[in-house]
């Protein structure tokens, strides 16, 4: 059976989406079996993260009735996604999620990518999941959050607390004080990155773009110990360093 695990937040704006999409390439770079699905129906951001062709079946339709396999797309790389269209269905409901990821049998790894907030969809996801990755940011607002969401899936799935865009200043909350206010202990802390922007601007995982930047680093981490390996999936050469390279390669320069 396949772990499925779900990426939320509290709030919006504080990586969540980015975080959701590096975890599943990783995890692909990893060699496990992994699908990426978007379940946030009201405005999904997974494809154009990852510069898809969006087909006329999503999520809601899979969710209405229809197959997985004509709603599957494939990444460059050889990660398999379920995007959510990008038309409104007002019939679709994630309260049918946990049936319909439960029939997932040729998965490792599911990676849900949730949308922001305390909804009823958030609450169908989070029991869809056996596994909770949780995204926050060093302020309060987006701290409470993520202590809501934890206070509904403690002690009936794994969580993993993870701090995104830290910048170390002052009047930033401690990793103390928030490891105090969710009663979680942090995973991991990913350091702000403008790397990140220009990734998302490419529509070029920054895992894939610059694998060796500090975020990139801090995600491969992150995807190891939630799958249980001591080994990373960073390369030390970036994306462009290595078409460089074999370029050269083939040019005899090496």
């Amino acid at each position: 059976m396949a772990r499925i695990i779900g990426v939320v937040s509290g709030k919006g704006g504080v990586g969540k989406s980015v975080t959701a999409v590096n975890l599943a390439i990783a995890l692909n770079k990893m060699k496990y079996k992994t699908l990426l699905v978007d379940a946030d129906l009201t405005n999904p951001s997974v494809g154009l993260h990852l510069g898809l062709v969006y087909g006329g079946i999503g999520l809601q339709d899979v969710l209405n009735g229809e197959s997985f396999e004509q709603a599957l797309v494939v990444h460059s790389t050889g990660l398999r996604v379920i995007p959510s269209s990008l038309k409104y269905d007002e019939k679709a409901s994630l309260k049918n999620l946990k049936k319909t990821l439960s029939s997932l049998k040729n998965y490792d790894f599911v990676v849900v990518d949730s949308p922001p907030g305390i909804t009823s969809d958030v609450s169908s996801i989070i029991d869809s999941c056996t596994d909770l990755v949780v995204i926050t940011t060093p302020e309060i607002p987006a701290v409470t959050s993520a202590a809501k969401i934890l206070s509904l899936s403690r002690k009936s799935k794994n969580d993993f607390l993870v701090v995104n865009r830290s910048t170390g200043a002052p009047y930033e909350i401690t990793n103390s004080e928030i490891e105090g206010i969710t009663e979680t202990s942090i995973l991991s802390v990913i350091p702000e990155d403008k790397s990140v922007m220009e990734s998302v601007g490419l529509k070029i995982p920054i895992l894939l773009l610059k694998p060796s930047a500090k975020s990139a680093r801090s995600l491969s981490k992150i995807t190891s110990s939630i799958a249980g390996k001591t080994d990373s999936v960073v390369e030390e050469t970036s994306f462009i360093t290595g078409i460089i390279a074999s370029i050269k390669k083939i040019l005899g320069f090496n």
